[in-house]
């Protein structure tokens, strides 16, 4: 649970330190954005690796250097010296991250047991209900006190800690057999998605035209060529033919249209803060915890998510379904 609360704790707090970043810095708007949308990026990426990866390692060999690389990459990116290097260093920080919420869940649920998971996979939504919460106020303190580069360094302490008790009582797991790595459509999805989004935000900051929609038909031309794989394949990276069950392609419809909510604003926000309206990092924090922890109160699902109950809706439609066609499937055979 600790783990867990850095890595959400690490996505809520960052945004409130971009404007001191880029004075600091000497970066402009469209650069530092990227400081939170490689991030991001990162995090999309290396999820759908974990399954390949915890074949190859096992689940505490995975959990521990998941830990590590966040650890040593949030200490990097507390000493970086330029936007670029500060970029670089936050996707090495998605890497570590993106791990450790899904390895967090599958060490849970495997610990559990199927009687206790409902009540182990609640607790899980302690970290998600606390850090939009807690990490714009933190972040605010931070920034008002010791400075933007802590806002990075406040992670260590966790990271470092939830490292120490996986040696306590963590079990060991047998690598299983894993599933072989789609490293072709991983080359074809990470490009066309960076990409494509750099060439949007190309064409609404600057006046290179050009430029910027060479960037978009070059990311559209990957992706078009994953779609292809992806659906030739039997094991993709990211199996793209689930989207074709409706109650699931409209569950991710609702997810990214609540993600863009959350994180779209999680950046814009304290920008406008902190530049236009001329408030403090405290001041900041204060204005954004509000609108961070909205939806986490009113939401009765245990995840703790405002989306949370959509795959659950689906996966209840479907199972409605299934036993109403073997139900009827059964009187067919009896007539």
């Amino acid at each position: 649970m600790v783990g867990g609360l850095a890595s959400l704790l690490n996505t809520t707090i960052v945004g409130v330190a971009l404007d001191d970043a880029r004075v600091a810095l000497a970066a402009g708007t469209e650069q530092i954005q990227w400081v939170a949308t490689a991030h991001l990026l990162t995090l999309a990426v290396v999820v759908p690796t974990m399954p390949w990866a915890l074949g190859r390692v096992g689940t505490r060999s995975l959990w521990r250097a998941s830990l590590l690389i966040f650890a040593l990459s949030s200490l990097l990116c507390g000493a970086a010296w330029s936007t670029a290097s500060l970029i670089v260093f936050r996707i090495l920080q998605g890497i570590g991250g993106g791990l450790i919420l899904p390895v967090l869940q599958t060490i849970l649920a495997t610990m559990a047991g199927p009687r206790r998971l409902g009540r182990v996979m609640a607790l899980v939504a302690v970290p998600g209900q606390l850090a939009p919460l807690l990490g714009p106020i933190l972040g605010g303190m931070v920034i008002d006190g010791p400075g933007w580069r802590w806002v990075f360094w406040v992670s260590v302490p966790l990271s470092t800690a939830a490292l120490v008790l996986s040696w306590h009582g963590l079990p060991a797991t047998v690598p299983a057999d894993p599933r072989p790595l789609d490293l072709r459509g991983l080359l074809l999805l990470c490009p066309g998605l960076a990409a494509l989004l750099y060439g949007g935000t190309r064409l609404t900051a600057s006046t290179d035209v050009l430029g910027a929609g060479l960037s978009i038909a070059l990311g559209t031309v990957l992706l078009l060529g994953y779609t292809h794989r992806a659906l030739r394949r039997r094991h993709p990276l990211v199996d793209l033919r689930l989207f074709g069950e409706r109650a699931f392609a409209l569950s991710c419809g609702l997810m990214v249209l609540a993600g863009a909510s959350i994180f779209g604003p999680m950046v814009l926000l304290p920008l406008f803060y902190q530049q236009v309206r001329g408030a403090t990092g405290m001041e900041t924090g204060l204005l954004l915890a509000p609108w961070q922890s909205a939806p986490w109160p009113r939401c009765p699902w245990p995840a703790g998510s405002p989306t949370a109950w959509a795959p659950c809706a689906a996966r209840r439609r479907h199972g409605r379904r299934r036993r109403r066609h073997c139900a009827l499937r059964g009187r067919a055979r009896r007539e």
